[in-house]
């Protein structure tokens, strides 16, 4: 029997004497889909109830309810079916599927089977990068701000594709240039502001906190 185990979330309650952590844990059978272990599983909130997002051994993406139902099936692109670790990210009906230090990625809509769009990030020192990637809601609409380039992040509106960051970036006249490498990116729960968990040569540590409006000024 195939069986996968995630942890959907964990929430800390603070006391006066002391500080416990909850772990909630899942399990569910999905023999039907799987005869190896998946290649990377997340738990999401979809339509007010928890779901699994599976991706298997032979690069099917699949949602399944708690009952093992699948609600969505969808193929990994070529480019994406080399054994590379992946990350999941998902915000209300998209899912964003991306090679943690690698160069693809992937953005489904679980309610149109037919709308993808597919990402990628030029190669200079990815393997040292985890790739930054996240959602935001702007009047109503989904954005992904997403690493591009060692030091450049793009935001794409998913209702049309747009992306709402085209600008030039030159080093020699300083135009729009960070030495910076971007890697894991954090949202905040209000969707305000981002920080970027990235470094700088030689390699030293550094974090930078944005917020979105200023950033797409």
């Amino acid at each position: 029997m195939s069986t996968v185990d995630v942890y959907p979330s964990a929430t800390a309650n603070r006391f006066v004497e002391k500080q416990h952590m909850k772990i909630l844990t899942s399990s569910l059978d999905l023999s039907h889909l799987l005869s190896a272990r998946p290649r990377t599983a997340q738990v999401t909130n979809w339509q007010n109830s928890r779901h699994f997002i599976v991706v298997t051994p032979d690069h099917k993406v699949f949602v399944v309810d708690t009952e093992g139902k699948s609600r969505f099936a969808m193929e990994l692109p070529k480019s994406m079916q080399e054994e590379k670790l992946l990350d999941i990210h998902c915000h209300e009906n998209f899912i964003a599927i991306v090679e943690s230090r690698g160069l693809n990625g992937i953005v489904f809509r679980v309610d149109q089977n037919d709308w993808r769009l597919e990402l990628f990030r030029e190669d200079y020192h990815c393997s040292h990068c985890t790739w930054a990637i996240g959602f935001f809601k702007r009047e109503e609409q989904v954005h992904l701000i997403h690493a591009t380039q060692w030091n450049g992040l793009d935001v794409t509106c998913l209702e049309n594709s747009q992306c709402l960051t085209t600008r030039q970036i030159d080093y020699d006249k300083e135009l729009n240039y960070l030495d910076y490498f971007h890697s894991r990116l954090h949202m905040s729960p209000d969707e305000q502001h981002f920080v970027i968990n990235g470094w700088i040569w030689s390699p030293y540590d550094v974090l930078y906190a944005w917020n979105i409006d200023g950033f797409l000024e």
